[in-house]
């Protein structure tokens, strides 16, 4: 998943983390993410942090994180961001 998840609002990310486990049959995935102080800027992206992909699929997978680096220049130049990518199993 790259871009997608941060694109949504977080309610509608609910739907969509449940619609691609059905699509993808619960294949292996990497989810690349950004994370940043929300109430800095309103999105989208969105910033979708570490608890949060927890409760989508924990039960579902294991979260391995493989790469939590900064967003150079931040995120479209108005706030400090973390690049983060993360391999679910």
């Amino acid at each position: 998943d790259r871009a997608a998840l941060v694109a949504l609002p977080k309610p509608v990310r609910i739907r969509y983390t449940q619609h691609l486990l059905e699509l993808t049959n619960r294949a292996k995935q990497l989810v690349v993410v950004f994370e940043y102080q929300q109430s800095e800027f309103s999105g989208p992206p969105f910033s979708v942090v570490a608890d949060e992909l927890h409760q989508h699929y924990d039960a579902f997978y294991q979260l391995t994180l493989l790469c939590k680096e900064p967003l150079e220049g931040g995120l479209k130049g108005q706030v400090p961001a973390m690049n983060v990518v993360w391999h679910l199993s």
